[in-house]
């Protein structure tokens, strides 16, 4: 996803050790700015001198950052912080971003809803684009 978007800057909700933004650079490669934003601060952190972190003390959660210095057009949000799919879509759509990709992991039984939440909203909303990777490996 993030080799065929080809985004100028990516923002990660929830990073915990970091491995997701370990796996989004070496996809994304050194010219993508990777803005990070998580409650703890991540084991790995990435190098690059305009990678930006929210964590920590610096914490600030995604609805209230201002987001006005990225070209949301060229913006990949990927949202792995476990909360509301449903109000992160209205929070991305309410500031104009246009991708969006979700990787949560979910109780099995509650996984099936999500695609259907997100097919929902898009077709509501069909101005905001999706890319979906869900975690819907269904263990049951």
């Amino acid at each position: 996803m993030v080799c065929a978007l080809k985004p100028r800057h990516i923002v990660e909700s929830g990073a915990y050790n970091g491995v997701g933004t370990w796996f989004l650079r070496q996809a994304a490669g050194p010219n993508v700015q990777i803005i990070v934003v998580t409650p703890n601060t991540p084991k790995y952190q990435d190098k690059e001198k305009d990678t930006k972190y929210f964590s920590g003390a610096t914490f600030v959660d995604f609805n209230e950052i201002d987001w006005s210095f990225l070209d949301k057009t060229q913006t990949l949000l990927f949202m792995d912080d476990h909360q509301s799919e449903y109000r992160r879509f209205g929070e991305a759509y309410q500031r104009g971003f246009q991708h969006i990709a979700f990787d949560d992991n979910y109780v099995s039984i509650l996984r099936i809803w999500y695609p259907v939440v997100a097919f929902l909203f898009l077709w509501v909303h069909h101005s905001l684009s999706l890319s979906l990777s869900l975690s819907l490996f269904l263990s049951l």
